[in-house]
């Protein structure tokens, strides 16, 4: 309340001033630099405030009110489940991203290689009827049909 009372207060102020005077660059850096402290001080009695009570609760001279509590285990109730979610979707993605792995080398590689098969006979069918020879193939050390492909 006293940060709310704070505020309007200095509002009608600022509000008196402007109808009377112009604004001035220094006066707005202050008018800024006020509000900043006020804001630090409302955030720091809070926080005072909350450390206050915890302290009170730890050594005892304060019971815990039972919304709070129950609240605050809803709260873990529910942080909980979404951990248990998130992990569960971890899982299935895992599991998932397996299953296409697998699915694209019994599936699809009969299809790649039949496909990289065609590209390097058509590869040598053309380099035989533009030379008239048969092309020298790298060894498989240096790489072999992967570097007649790359040369494309």
């Amino acid at each position: 309340f006293q940060f709310m009372k704070e505020i309007r207060e200095m509002k009608e102020r600022s509000t008196i001033k402007s109808e009377v005077e112009q604004t001035d660059p220094v006066k707005e850096i202050s008018a800024a630099l006020r509000i900043q402290k006020v804001w630090r001080g409302y955030i720091t009695r809070q926080k005072m405030r909350k450390r206050r009570i915890e302290e009170m609760l730890l050594i005892g001279m304060v019971q815990p009110s039972q919304v709070v509590s129950e609240n605050f285990r809803q709260a873990e109730r529910i942080k909980q489940q979404r951990y248990e979610k998130q992990a569960d979707y971890q899982h299935m993605y895992e599991k998932m991203l397996i299953d296409t792995k697998e699915f694209v080398r019994n599936e699809k590689s009969a299809i790649m290689e039949e496909n990289m098969k065609i590209e390097l006979r058509n590869w040598i069918n053309e380099y035989f009827q533009q030379t008239g020879k048969i092309p020298e193939l790298p060894s498989t050390e240096s790489g072999g049909s992967r570097m007649i492909l790359s040369r494309q």
